[in-house]
């Protein structure tokens, strides 16, 4: 037929019905823009056709030209204003622009001039469907299932709609037959997957939905799906590379940015989240509630990087538009952070009335307990929740609130138990940065870093400027605090400025001689608030991962001075295990917080026998003991004239940024030395292995 048409028109017949037919045969061939052709001449021939105007329209709306559909079929209308397909397929139009009101309109004008088209109730019910006028859409589909009982295109509908109604077995039950009339629907395998993702079953769901990928790859939501399908599993690998697959599919698709944004924020890495929330928030008509959620996610990313006022800003944007409870949550947060303990609380337990089940206040609260009452109190709340059935990042709140909350009621049998299942859920969530950790270790310490000149070793070269080194939670925040109390310090806190120097020079494939270390260190540490500094002005970095580089400090920077934080190590990884830090500064593996202890203290020590005048030990465990002789001992070293003030860190307003803010706020005590005897059977392999290493000798690592 086609080569017939073509060779009429080739010979010179011009007939709009040829062209008309020849259009629709290269449509049904899959020869759009050859139909688009052919239709355009035949309107040249025959402008009063409304055929070939809704043919036109039609094609044009499959190819997304929707404006262009729309003249089309407005034009085919005027002439034939009663042609019940071409007011359906105005319906249609107008629902793919969004214009939902306006497609009721048609298709209920469609259904006037003809009630048996099964096609417009189906688009009816799709159309209230997206409305989440859920009855509406029940009762047009049935309808439409009155006229053809098994449409599959209207069955995936119906379950659809179920899902939307929570009629999980009905939805369930209704996909399942469809697909023994349509088994390659990708719509019905998509929602099939749905039914089994609401129900737990995340290895059926996956199935289903990959089968709906299969057989139509560039649906967007599908991927989304999928993506929430294999975060529920913790394939965080998998679940990016959908949601990656959406946003090349749909560039914007707000729910596929915001879920990644999501994603890496649970997974803390809060510097590749930001830019995508960003982009995000410009994306186009971007809905008030979509809107929210990316402020409130940024808001988290703007906490843990420290820029309060930032997060305290975004948030205050979201405050009365729906997710009161959540913002609740998120100031109490911020407030915790900031030192506002009392406010952080009051904020917690506002959250919670308003959600009642909310384990990000929940887990706010158990962060600073002040009685056995309370922490029962919340471990009542707990059992109201399942946590099978919370996303990741709240499963692992939930039992991290749990073990602190057994702790304070010292049911620590129980609290390990805890524990355990939340850094086993963090680590398949995380992951781990042991060997990423050890190899950056072992590569700084075998760097020759270049020997410094006489005149640098006997310069002023890191003259005011204190490093706090050590493993997270082993005392560093309260030495940080302590000396923060001097008026002349800026404190960095846990400033990366060296740590990116040394990875800038490890990358450079032809060595680099290290010139001026103590200019290039302030360059970095204050490139984004560039100032100039006083003569007095003493530098405070808390980069705990300096330790590996305290090698290239202490002969570079001669006159600074390093402050190397230890404690009894099953104490400290015990803190570590506890405190949920973020990714990049532990993992969620007892052994491997070990080798790492281990190896930060090789480190250390070989460093110290060559810069022994240049690193000052700190003993957390003598400290807490004996705080006035030890600080005067330390403030002695520096060079700093002493004051009492010291000896009360719990009265500094100074912000905290590391998990040890609650312990930060409280006076100096020795209250959880030696705690790691109360989690033994737990610690036992890091015991092992920290009495093989006969590098803590110095601590009571005995199970009495």
């Amino acid at each position: 037929a086609e080569s017939l048409y073509v060779q009429l028109i080739n010979s010179g017949f011009k007939h709009s019905g040829v062209l008309s037919n020849l259009g629709v045969i290269y449509t049904n061939l899959g020869k759009e823009d050859q139909a688009i052709e052919c239709y355009r001449k035949g309107l040249l021939l025959s402008p009063q056709s409304a055929v070939i105007h809704a043919n036109l329209g039609n094609l044009l709306r499959r190819q997304g030209k929707l404006e262009e559909a729309l003249t089309s079929t407005q034009n085919a209308l005027e002439i034939d204003p009663d042609n019940a397909i071409t007011n359906m397929n105005l319906g249609r139009i107008y629902e793919d622009i969004g214009n939902y009101l306006k497609a009721l309109a048609a298709i209920k004008k469609s259904i006037e001039l003809n009630n048996m088209n099964d096609g417009a109730f189906i688009i009816q019910a799709s159309i209230y469907r997206k409305q989440n006028a859920f009855d509406e859409a029940l009762s047009a589909i049935k309808e439409s299932l009155k006229i053809n009982p098994k449409n599959p295109k209207a069955l995936a509908i119906l379950s659809s709609i179920y899902l939307g109604q929570k009629s999980l077995k009905k939805a369930k039950n209704v996909t399942e037959a469809a697909l023994k009339f349509d088994p390659d629907n990708p719509l019905l395998h998509k929602n099939l997957g749905l039914v089994l993702y609401q129900n737990k079953d995340f290895d059926g769901a996956l199935s289903a939905t990959k089968k709906s990928i299969q057989l139509d790859s560039n649906n967007s939501q599908t991927h989304i799906n999928l993506a929430k399908i294999y975060f529920s599993l913790f394939d965080v690998e998998n679940a990016y590379k959908s949601l990656k697959e959406a946003i090349k599919i749909d560039i914007n698709n707000v729910v596929a940015h915001i879920l990644s944004g999501q994603i890496l924020i649970d997974c803390q890495q809060f510097d590749r989240a930001m830019p995508i929330l960003e982009k995000a928030l410009k994306l186009e008509n971007l809905e008030a509630n979509h809107k929210n959620s990316i402020k409130l996610l940024l808001t988290r990313v703007y906490l843990m990087q420290g820029d309060y006022e930032k997060a305290m800003t975004t948030l205050n944007e979201v405050f009365g538009h729906g997710q009161d409870a959540v913002c609740h949550s998120v100031l109490g947060n911020i407030q915790n952070s900031m030192g506002d303990l009392s406010e952080a609380k009051q904020s917690y337990l506002k959250a919670k009335e308003l959600a009642p089940n909310s384990i990000s206040a929940i887990h706010g609260l158990s962060q600073n307990l002040e009685s056995a009452s309370e922490a029962k109190g919340l471990l009542e709340s707990l059992g109201e929740i399942n946590p099978n059935n919370l996303p990741p990042r709240a499963q692992i709140n939930f039992y991290f609130t749990k073990s602190a909350c057994e702790h304070k009621l010292k049911d620590f049998q129980n609290s390990a138990l805890s524990l355990v299942k939340a850094n086993d859920l963090k680590l398949n969530l995380a992951g781990s940065s042991v060997d990423e950790k050890i190899l950056l270790i072992q590569r700084c310490l075998a760097k020759n870093w270049g020997q410094p000149s006489q005149l640098i070793q006997n310069s002023p070269e890191g003259h005011q400027k204190v490093f706090v080194t050590g493993m997270p939670r082993s005392g560093s925040t309260l030495m940080e605090t302590i000396l923060s109390m001097n008026p002349n310090t800026i404190d960095l806190g846990e400033s990366s400025a060296m740590m990116q120097i040394a990875k800038w020079i490890l990358q450079q494939p032809w060595g680099y001689q290290v010139n001026n270390l103590e200019d290039l260190y302030v360059t970095y540490a204050f490139k984004t608030e560039p100032r100039q500094l006083k003569a007095n002005t003493i530098l405070l970095d808390k980069a705990l991962g300096n330790y590996s580089l305290s090698g290239l400090i202490s002969a570079h920077m001669p006159s600074a001075k390093m402050i190397h934080c230890r404690r009894n190590p099953l104490d400290n990884i015990l803190s570590m295990y506890r405190a949920d830090l973020n990714a990049s500064l532990n993992t969620s593996f007892i052994p491997g917080m070990a080798e790492i202890v281990i190896e930060q203290e090789k480190a250390m020590r070989l460093n110290k026998d060559k810069f022994p005048e240049k690193i000052y030990t700190y003993n957390y465990d003598v400290l807490v003991n004996h705080p006035e002789r030890e600080l005067k001992a330390l403030i002695a070293w520096l060079g700093w004239e002493w004051n009492e003030q010291y000896l009360y860190p719990q009265e500094s307003t100074r912000n905290i940024r590391t998990a040890s803010i609650v312990q930060a706020r409280q006076p100096i005590s020795p209250k959880s030395v030696g705690g790691w005897k109360n989690y033994a059977a737990m610690l036992e392999p890091a015991r092992t292995m920290l009495i093989d290493s006969h590098l803590f000798d110095d601590y009571d690592l005995m199970v009495s």
